[in-house]
């Protein structure tokens, strides 16, 4: 019936939709919106999500107090299958994947959980994304500790990426910006994991792709 009406953008087939429909089950009118508006599915094909992959969002101001215990707990209050990593096949330091969370597949557009203080992450089958390893439960503290060596070295990239500088627990906390106050321990751990795998020396960003988050389990322990 809405496309009938031929509108000519999604805001418009939004208001269409709102109009007709009495509850959203917690569904994003827009969302579906956008969605009916660019498509020509019939109802039976609406958006089935292949797989929800959610995780903690957070600041890249407050990852130096996070703890490993404290994002397990959070992650605790997501559905979905836990426990899961999302990798590139290839290590980068400056792309925003290595998180840990819960994956959730076969949902429907108005089934899709949301929770404040958490990112969904839609990932369609076959795409390249869809890189996801399974975590027994003693090896997610040190997934996320090479999160928090992720995280943190990005922060601290104008040291890290310095050819010939200096890589130090000091240094990288300045370069970061770190309230050493507020440091987790796991956060310090990540620092000092950074250190030996730069070897002490920063580099260009493939070094630091290479390295940083990419030691030895021992550097995460």
């Amino acid at each position: 019936m809405c496309r009938a009406l031929a509108t000519t953008s999604a805001m418009d087939m939004m208001y269409l939709v709102d109009y007709f429909i009495a509850d959203w089950h917690g569904a994003n009118p827009f969302e579906f919106a956008t969605y009916l508006f660019k498509t020509n599915h019939d109802p039976q094909h609406w958006d089935y999500v292949d797989t929800l992959f959610m995780y903690p969002d957070i600041k890249s101001s407050d990852w130096s107090s996070v703890t490993a215990m404290n994002y397990m707990a959070a992650c605790q209050s997501i559905p979905g299958e836990r426990w899961i990593l999302s990798k590139l096949p290839t290590p980068s330091l400056t792309a925003t994947r290595y998180q840990v969370g819960s994956v959730s597949k076969n949902l429907r557009y108005y089934e899709i959980p949301r929770r404040e203080g958490f990112i969904g992450s839609i990932v369609l089958k076959g795409s390249p994304s869809e890189n996801f390893f399974h975590l027994a439960n003693d090896q997610v503290p040190n997934a996320i500790r090479r999160l928090l060596a992720k995280r943190l070295g990005w922060n601290a990239r104008s040291l890290l990426l310095d050819p010939g500088a200096l890589i130090s627990v000091d240094g990288l906390v300045r370069a970061a910006n770190i309230n050493v106050a507020t440091m987790s321990a796991d956060a310090k751990q990540a620092l000092e994991a950074i250190v030996v795998e730069m070897d002490g020396i920063g580099g260009p960003i493939e070094k630091a792709d290479r390295c940083v988050g990419e030691g030895p389990d021992e550097l995460y322990r």
